[in-house]
């Protein structure tokens, strides 16, 4: 998770600098207030179909209590080997 812990106060972030950001590209250049992470069983060309791939969540404490709120969302395949997302985001504790 990038930053490693989240706050109130902005910071900046080298996503370049983690493998699992590097390997979909991922870069920012702004300040965040969140944290982000990437969850995946591997490479997804290995994976049989209907497979749970990646869950991308930004982790947040926006009001400095030490209670994170998460977002995540869910990417896999379908039985033809076609890559979806979820339809909705899963939260947690999203008013902190």
């Amino acid at each position: 998770t990038l930053p490693a812990i989240p706050g109130p106060q902005k910071q900046t972030v080298d996503f370049t600098a983690d493998p699992s950001f590097s390997a979909v590209a991922y870069t920012l250049g702004d300040y965040v207030l969140f944290a982000y992470g990437i969850t995946s069983v591997g490479a997804a060309c290995d994976q049989p179909a209907s497979t749970p791939l990646y869950t991308f969540y930004a982790e947040g404490d926006i009001d400095g209590d030490g209670t994170r709120s998460r977002y995540e969302i869910a990417v896999g395949t379908n039985p033809l080997h076609e890559i979806y997302r979820a339809p909705g985001f899963y939260i947690v504790n999203e008013g902190e």
